[in-house]
C-alpha cells in the first residue's frame, strides 16, 4: 500500500471574462499551490508452478485527488489509469531436440486514463482514453558453442496491433518486431 502527496502541485486554470465588445474571452493561468495526492496499492508477484516455467504478475489500483476542490476538483489525476493489470508467462523447453527453445506471452491492462488536452486553451474534462488489452510475444533460443553463450530472441509487441493513446492523446505504438542476438563469455 502507498499513499503519496505532491506539494506544490501545478495546475493550470481558466481565466474569462469579457472583451470591451461582449465577447467571452479567456486564457489559462499557470499557479503552483495545491497539494494533491495518490493513494492504493500496487503487488507483483513472481511464481515458477513448474521446473522452466515462470509467471510474472502485476496489479496496481491507485485513487487521486488534484487537490483543487470546489468545480475544479475531480477524482482522477491526468494520465493515471486507476486499474493496471499485467500478466508474464514463459517457458522454456528443457530436453530434447528443441531444449532451450523459449516462448512467452504476456498481456498488459490499462484502464480508461483522463487524457492531457492538447489545447491549452480549452479544458475538456472529459477527455478520456479508453481502456485496453495489449498482447506481446517471445520466442527465444538459447546455447553453447566453444565457450560462448548465445541468446537469440524475437519479440513481437503489440502482437493484435491494438490501437491505445497514452495520456497525452499520443497513440500508442502499434506492432512492432524485434531480433536480438546476445552473447556472452
Amino acid at each position: 500500500m502507498f499513499e503519496i502527496t505532491y506539494e506544490n502541485f501545478v495546475r493550470g486554470e481558466r481565466i474569462s471574462y469579457l472583451d470591451e465588445r461582449g465577447i467571452e474571452r479567456f486564457f489559462v493561468e499557470t499557479r503552483q499551490d495545491v497539494t494533491a495526492e495518490s493513494k492504493g496499492i500496487e503487488f507483483d508477484f513472481v511464481l515458477t508452478p513448474l521446473p522452466n516455467w515462470q509467471l510474472v504478475t502485476g496489479y496496481s489500483y491507485i485513487k487521486t485527488d488534484n487537490g483543487i476542490g470546489g468545480d475544479n476538483s475531480f477524482r482522477d489525476t491526468k494520465g493515471v489509469a486507476r486499474n493496471q493489470f499485467s500478466l508474464w508467462s514463459r517457458y522454456t523447453i528443457g530436453e530434447g531436440v528443441l531444449e532451450n527453445l523459449a516462448i512467452g506471452f504476456g498481456a498488459i491492462y490499462r484502464d480508461k486514463i483522463r487524457m492531457v488536452d492538447p489545447d491549452p486553451i480549452r479544458i475538456d474534462d472529459n477527455l478520456r482514453a479508453p481502456a485496453y488489452w495489449k498482447f506481446d510475444a517471445m520466442l527465444g533460443y538459447s546455447f553453447t558453442t566453444q565457450s560462448l553463450n548465445w541468446n537469440l530472441q524475437l519479440n513481437v509487441k503489440n502482437l493484435f496491433d491494438k490501437q491505445y493513446y497514452l495520456p497525452n492523446v499520443i497513440p500508442g505504438t502499434p506492432r512492432e518486431v524485434f531480433f536480438s542476438v546476445g552473447l556472452s563469455f
